[in-house]
């Protein structure tokens, strides 16, 4: 395992995204394991390989990672490795290898249809830390923890691999369920999401009462307007779930202080209704991946709706939603205890807007196809 684990081909995979002068990269030894895939993979700890899961628990844990590299040692046809949120798949065989954050990455595996594999599918799982070169104590504390976790994981998978009895079954579920409460963690909320809003959370209490609401309401624009421009080397998967997140946070903040300033405003409530109402069509018509720049990023074909509400309006969803903000902030109740924040929505929104004019992805050659 040593002399696999470290080659000059595989430590360049971790160089060229961490430079060497910066970082350390070391094997954790205690964590390589030969893995040999059971045929049964139906209520036991194999099963978590076929759900969308993280391996590790210290996801929060600061400036360092944990991660894990597949090496196929056999032939293999059958047994795909997915990224959801990379938009990545791989089907691994004879000395292929794909790394990836051992506490933080969404994966799984699946059986490619009308495939089978001449031999029992083997791989090798390889373990690395790397750590900035100025926080050894970080890094091997990262090491240490997660080879603590690895082992007893480990023990626990072999005992439920063919669980017997009661005991052996009820382990398997909790395998099954620690893993999926994992993943829907990372899936539906991310990590990193859950520091940021911690760390608002405690501007909140010690810097300024309003920080969070500061923090977290125009963090989705910022999104839009950093992947619109960047188009490239955009994790799709990754950028729907942040910007789904923080546009749920800032909605959410928006319904709370609306409804704790009611005043009966009938002029409000129809303009929320419709311009919210029109921007939803909008999302439908598109549907959720070309909503979320999936055109712009050249994951999915351009094509022309010409459906409700584009028929009628340009840029539907950005005005309908801007028609809606207006409406919140029409209520005098909400205006005078917040003056400030759907102002700074629409500003956030007409910024986006003006990007979207002015480098139209669209703007050349196009069939139109009627939807």
């Amino acid at each position: 395992f040593a002399t696999i684990a470290s080659p000059p081909p595989l430590m360049e995979m971790f160089h060229k995204k961490f430079p060497s002068n910066l970082y350390a990269c070391e094997v954790i030894p205690g964590m390589n394991e030969i893995y040999v895939a059971s045929e049964n993979h139906k209520q036991n700890s194999d099963t978590v390989f076929y759900m969308r899961h993280v391996d590790g628990p210290w996801y929060l844990f600061p400036f360092c990672g944990a991660y894990r590299c597949i090496l196929a040692v056999n032939k293999n046809e059958r047994i795909s490795t997915i990224f959801p949120h990379v938009n990545q798949k791989h089907t691994l065989s004879g000395g292929d290898v794909v790394g990836f954050d051992f506490n933080r990455e969404v994966h799984y595996i699946e059986n490619n249809p009308d495939t089978v594999n001449s031999e029992t599918r083997i791989t090798l799982k390889l373990h690395y830390v790397v750590y900035p070169r100025c926080l050894i104590p970080l890094g091997k504390l990262l090491a240490a923890l997660t080879t603590m976790y690895d082992i007893a994981a480990r023990n626990l998978f072999l005992v439920t691999l063919k669980p017997k009895g009661l005991i052996g079954q009820g382990l398997a579920y909790i395998v099954i369920i620690a893993t999926r409460l994992m993943f829907l963690a990372e899936n539906y909320l991310g990590y990193y999401n859950l520091v940021y809003v911690t760390v608002a959370a405690l501007a909140t209490r010690f810097v300024h009462p309003y920080a969070f609401l500061a923090l977290t309401s125009y963090m989705h624009y910022w999104m839009y307007i950093a992947t619109y421009a960047q188009k490239t080397n955009v994790a799709h998967g990754l950028f729907k779930r942040n910007v789904i997140f923080y546009k749920t946070l800032a909605l959410s903040q928006l319904a709370f202080y609306y409804i704790t300033n009611w005043e009966v405003d009938p002029a409000s409530l129809a303009m929320i209704a419709v311009g919210y109402g029109v921007s939803a069509s909008a999302a439908v018509a598109l549907g959720v991946d070309r909503t979320y720049f999936g055109v712009e990023l050249g994951l999915c074909e351009p094509k022309w709706v010409s459906s409700f509400p584009y028929s009628v309006i340009p840029h539907p969803m950005i005005l309908g939603s801007i028609m809606g903000l207006l409406g919140v902030h029409k209520m005098a109740g909400f205006q005078a205890a917040m003056p400030y924040l759907v102002p700074g929505h629409v500003a956030m929104y007409m910024l986006h807007l003006s990007q979207e004019m002015i480098f139209d992805v669209y703007r050349g050659p196009a069939t139109k196809k009627v939807q």
